[in-house]
């Protein structure tokens, strides 16, 4: 929607200095809000250029402008900053309900009426002032809406209805034009009396003094100037018009734009607060809705300026089957970085945040705003405890358990109370140097503040907080802003310690981990009541009397049922994750010519929370070759990306490793969860793991052998089932239950004497006897360095025994009890497909045509290199369960796609992976000694197109699958045509300073490799190429994965331009806007 920059200034404005710390206001100069010709981020530039460095703490202009979007995009956001006479500039949000239907919050809809008025009454009067007219249309919808003053109702989300509003909006405006000329011709004849009746319906006051509008609609009227006194009077009276619009339109849908009335008796929409895991309701506004539902007459009121929640599990335990009828809302509760964001408080015009964020809000005022704990130094001065004191009376009470929201108005008043009388001498914060800082700039900055003055122990939190930092920072350095968060965080920590009760609200409103470096012995109390009983680690067993406890499960509310948090039983277990595992993954990620010399690294001894640590070393020893990829935490984020799929130990091959990744729930198209067959035997290592929770990796290890083979049963077949976790709930008390009773049943002694007389590789054999796969050479390697180290701790060869008697015990009937639940549960466990994929790659949706066959019995033609796909309308119809699979992709790599025989991508990413592979791998491109480059290019090209053209169909429109080998095959094509010429030495992408590289620099790169000879055109895609990577750089500066990646689309665009067919493959396959700069004229034709 296009409004004025006036209203767009002085909606910014009004934002700005809510969002600020009050005692930074004077920092802003509100004339740049005023200058029509600069845009949102310009204006918050100037402002912070013009700030006087008062405003450091926010971050960079498009910083502080992602975060005021944040903050005042809310439903009826005018109310809360007082621009009731100006546009509402919100987003109207489209909510789901836990039933999966679409809502719109109903004050909402006066922001698309608003919209639909500009786009039409702004184009019928065109020589009308716009900003009067604006001003007219704001406040004829402000009539109207004030009808919902004080409601919170939801519709139905229906784009047809709101098509069908826009266009009686059209023709409504035609219509007012004509009323608007008639009321012109009544005004000239002097009939008032039907002017007032019809000025009435403008009022906005609850009273209406008849006489009063009268004169003043007379004495208007005569001051004007003959001969202009209809036009002007007309025009005066314009609201008339646009008010009768609105409410033709609003007569129409009464539910829509009206309050509901009282005999109303569809279903009650409430709304469901959704904050991370926590999901909780106004308890007024959930009685209210039961009340209106079921006819009772139960009654709520929140006290004082408190406002009570519910959480969702009570409510459904509370209420039970009187919440039928309730739609519950989910609604986000949002937070930008320095404030929440308001919402709208039940049966009010009043707004309000949860307590913990008005919490931290009015300490970050404290911290940076007044600057109190840098004025009074003293930790004793009584100005602390008289002020923390009186907040835990009333306002941050510390034996409150459930959340609870704060109103405005008292949050308002908290910071006039705290408001100094007087200034106080004090330090500003420093700014960090270029290269960012350190924990001992940290600590040596709060000492300069005086902070180790009225906190001695300050600097003691300085690593851990110091640590999250550096791990979260935004940039490539951590900046002043990092800085402020850093000293902002310790001084809380320090506040908490030294005042329990406020440490004890910030437990009980579930805020501890939003503190960094907190320790909070509450939280630690609370999770070892949900954990289960550790045993040593040379006691895996239970003693005989003692119970394997299941663990306690968190209800999560889904299709309005209780469904119990499928999470606990998807997460792999740290001693079950290993660096081989995670190590093989990245190595299939990064180009096979990269690969040499990253297998010699240390791994670190535990994985879990130290993957970036393997990854660190990696970069170490590749002599700069994995720069391609970016920082560790980036090839990190994306190899994590790329092992998300079923299957994956056929796929890296880490058949010796227990499961390592967690299985991913899918969707069928009712939004029912559903998850892989394959992965049900992860499920079960995980419900392993979480019975004997101090397991080895020796015992898991096996266990996953055991179920790999069981596995296998499934072969390529890619089925899935309902994800019901109350049956993986009854599993696990299955498993519990019978693991109790074997080991009660169990002769340990009599094993530990049998064991003590065995030599290792016997041992080794009756551990393999445990499950009967085939024990082949690497698994026999593997099993046999894994016992031998076992217990090797242990004081002597008997309590090695000891141990590894109990291992095998363990093991033994584990292996066991895991049968039973396969056999007993042929349904998950065993072949029957009832699914088919349907795999979606942005707008596009398909199925594998090999899948649909084989649910329908049909018989086709096999496929095995090329998998060809069916739209879902081909196939409408048919009694077939549909699974979303969504196509994936890392940065580099597709994410594999397990089918028939194999694993696959789909060949438009086959295509640029083999040309990556060409570009980086190979270097086929580049200048190569004295080499014959005519001669070179034309054989090159010579063998591309033949080779490619028989693999990537031209003509081919439809989605289709390549196995994933394919990249390998060309690989191997090339290597014999051009083994020779290929080992000729290249130089090397050179790496970018720490400012990063210009257009220029890139061309200058790319003759540097050679490629302006292969290319000679080269150079002239080089600017749109440019101005893409700078667009979506991830740091302050372009890096050198930004010039590799710049350097490939360069190299991509001039291969296209050259092998045509190729070029209308990409085309046809979609896929011509993932090489930045192309320039397609079949897709320059198709939007003609």
């Amino acid at each position: 929607m296009n409004q004025s920059q006036n209203f767009a200034g002085q909606h910014l404005k009004l934002a700005t200095h809510a969002y600020i710390l009050q005692e930074l206001g004077s920092a802003i100069d509100d004339k740049i809000f005023d200058d029509p010709k600069t845009n949102e981020i310009e204006k918050i530039q100037k402002i912070l250029d013009n700030s006087d460095y008062q405003l450091r703490m926010y971050g960079s202009a498009e910083e502080l402008g992602q975060n005021l979007k944040i903050y005042r995009n809310f439903p009826e956001s005018y109310q809360f900053f007082g621009t009731h006479y100006e546009p509402s500039d919100n987003t109207v949000t489209v909510y789901k309900s836990l039933k999966g239907e679409k809502y719109v919050y109903k004050n909402d809809l006066f922001v698309l009426l608003q919209q639909f008025a500009f786009e039409n009454f702004l184009e019928s009067f065109p020589g009308s002032n716009t900003e009067d007219l604006r001003f007219k249309i704001v406040s004829a919808l402000r009539i109207t809406e004030n009808k919902l003053l004080k409601k919170i109702e939801f519709v139905k989300h229906n784009p047809k209805v709101f098509d069908e509003v826009q266009k009686e909006m059209k023709e409504l405006t035609k219509i007012g034009k004509i009323d608007l000329d008639q009321l012109e011709s009544e005004l000239a004849s002097g009939n008032f009396a039907n002017i007032l009746a019809k000025f009435k319906m403008c009022n906005m006051k609850d009273t209406w003094d008849h006489s009063q509008v009268l004169l003043s609609l007379t004495t208007y009227y005569h001051s004007l100037p003959k001969g202009k006194k209809g036009p002007a009077m007309a025009h005066f009276l314009l609201p008339l018009v646009i008010v009768k619009c609105y409410t033709a339109i609003i007569d129409k849908r009464p539910e829509m734009f009206n309050p509901f009335a009282e005999n109303y008796k569809g279903p009650v929409a409430v709304r469901l607060f959704v904050d991370g895991d926590q999901k909780f309701l106004l308890k007024a506004e959930i009685v209210n809705a039961i009340n209106k539902t079921t006819g009772n007459k139960g009654d709520f009121n929140d006290e004082g300026h408190k406002i009570e929640t519910i959480s969702l599990e009570n409510v459904r335990e509370k209420f039970g089957g009187r919440i039928k009828n309730i739609e519950f809302i989910l609604t986000p509760y949002l937070r930008a970085k320095h404030r929440a964001v308001p919402i709208r408080e039940f049966d009010s015009d009043q707004f309000c945040i949860l307590a913990l964020d008005a919490f931290f809000e009015f300490f970050r005022r404290l911290i940076f705003g007044i600057k109190m704990f840098r004025k009074y130094r003293d930790p004793t001065c009584e100005i602390f405890p008289d002020i923390f004191d009186a907040f835990t009376k009333k306002t941050f009470l510390p034996d409150h358990k459930n959340l609870y929201f704060l109103r405005d108005k008292l949050i308002r008043e908290i910071l006039l109370y705290i408001a100094p009388e007087s200034e106080f001498p004090n330090k500003d914060v420093r700014n960090a140097k270029k290269d960012g800082f350190t924990v001992q700039n940290l600590k040596n900055e709060l000492a300069h503040l005086s902070l180790t003055e009225s906190f001695p122990e300050i600097q003691n939190y300085a690593e851990a907080v110091y640590s999250e930092i550096e791990k979260n920072k935004k940039g490539d350095v951590l900046r002043t802003c990092d800085l402020f968060d850093a000293i902002e965080q310790c001084l809380l920590i320090c506040v908490l310690e030294n005042y329990p009760k406020f440490k004890k609200f910030v437990h009980n409103q579930k805020g501890c981990h939003r503190v960094i470096g907190l320790n909070c012995d509450s939280c630690r109390t609370t999770v070892k009541k949900d954990q289960k009983i550790e045993a040593p680690r040379s006691k895996i067993l239970p003693e005989k009397d003692q119970k394997i406890e299941a663990p306690r499960s968190k209800i999560l509310p889904e299709k309005d049922q209780k469904i119990a948090d499928a999470s606990q039983f998807l997460e792999i277990p740290d001693n079950a994750l290993t660096p081989m595992g995670l190590h093989k993954e990245a190595m299939y990620y990064i180009i096979d010519e990269i690969r040499p010399n990253l297998d010699k690294i240390k791994y670190p001894k535990i994985i879990s929370g130290n993957e970036k640590e393997l990854f660190l070393s990696m970069m170490k020893v590749s002599n700069q070759k994995l720069e391609m990829y970016g920082s560790a935490e980036e090839l990190l984020e994306n190899v994590k990306i790329y092992r998300s799929f079923p299957k994956i130990h056929k796929f890296f091959l880490t058949d010796l490793e227990p499961f390592q990744t967690t299985p991913t729930i899918y969707r069928n198209l009712n939004d029912k969860p559903y998850i892989c067959k394959h992965d049900l035997f992860v499920i079960l290592q995980n419900l392993v793991a979480k019975i004997f929770k101090n397991s080895d990796l020796e015992f898991l290890t096996i266990v996953a052998y055991h179920l790999k083979q069981q596995a296998e049963k499934l072969g390529d077949s890619m089925e899935f089932v309902p994800l019901d976790t109350n049956v993986l709930k009854d599993i696990q008390e299955e498993l519990r239950i019978d693991m109790s009773r074997r080991l009660k049943a169990h002769n340990h002694r009599k094993l530990k004497i049998e064991m003590s007389q065995l030599s290792y590789p016997k041992i080794i054999e009756i551990f393999k006897k445990i499950t009967p796969i085939d024990w082949d050479p690497n698994r026999h390697d593997r099993i046999e360095t894994l016992i031998k180290h076992y217990g090797r701790t242990a004081k002597n060869e008997r309590a090695r025994i000891e141990e590894l008697s109990t291992l095998y015990t363990a093991t033994r009937i584990t292996v066991e009890c895991l049968q039973n639940v396969i056999e007993k549960h042929p349904e998950l466990f065993l072949p029957d497909r009832k699914t088919v994929r349907l795999f979606e790659d942005g707008d596009e949706q398909f199925v594998m045509r090999s899948e649909v066959l084989d649910i329908l019995r049909t018989k086709g033609t096999p496929e095995h290199i090329f998998l060809s796909t069916m739209k879902l309308a081909d196939i409408s119809g048919k009694n077939i369960e549909f699974i979303r699979y969504p196509i994936h992709r890392a940065k580099h790599c597709a994410v594999p796609i397990p089918g028939p025989s194999g694993f696959y991508v789909l060949a438009v990413d086959s295509l640029l992976e083999t040309l990556k592979m060409m570009i980086f791998g190979l270097k086929l491109f580049q200048k190569r000694g004295n080499w014959d480059v005519d001669r070179w290019r034309i054989q090159l090209m010579d063998a591309m197109g033949p080779m490619f053209n028989t693999v990537y169909k031209k003509e081919e429109k439809d989605p289709y699958f390549f196995h994933h080998e394919i990249v390998n095959v060309c690989r191997q094509q090339f290597l014999e045509c051009f083994g020779n010429t290929l080992n000729l030495p290249t130089a090397d992408i050179r790496s970018v300073k720490p400012q990063g590289f210009t257009l220029e620099d890139l061309k200058i790169e790319l003759t540097h490799l050679g490629l302006t000879d292969m290319f000679p055109d080269i150079l002239y895609h080089t600017g749109r190429v440019y101005s893409e990577i700078e667009k979506n750089k991830k740091g302050r500066c372009l890096r050198t994965c930004d010039l590799y990646y710049a350097i490939e689309n360069c190299q991509l665009i001039c291969i296209f331009n050259r092998i045509i067919n190729l070029k209308i493959f990409l085309h046809n396959q979609k896929g011509c806007k993932r090489v930045l700069g192309l320039e397609c004229e079949y897709c320059d034709k198709d939007e003609q």
